[in-house]
């Protein structure tokens, strides 16, 4: 699944695009708290609890692979 980062930035919002939940998770790591919102790829906002559990799930799924 994809997801948006929304970023509060002094210039603005800013957007920032993943391809799954690890890397949104990573992205909100680097971003150092500056985000905003976060929405999956049907534009639902989510929350970083949601994100973690899906980055989990993934990484289950990778594992069983």
């Amino acid at each position: 699944m994809k997801y948006q980062l929304i970023e509060n930035t002094s210039d603005g919002l800013v957007t920032h695009a993943a391809e799954s939940a690890r890397e949104a998770l990573s992205l909100w790591h680097a971003l150092d708290g500056g985000v905003q919102s976060i929405m999956n790829e049907q534009r639902q906002k989510i929350s970083l609890s949601d994100l973690r559990t899906a980055a989990e799930y993934e990484k289950a799924q990778k594992s069983g692979s």
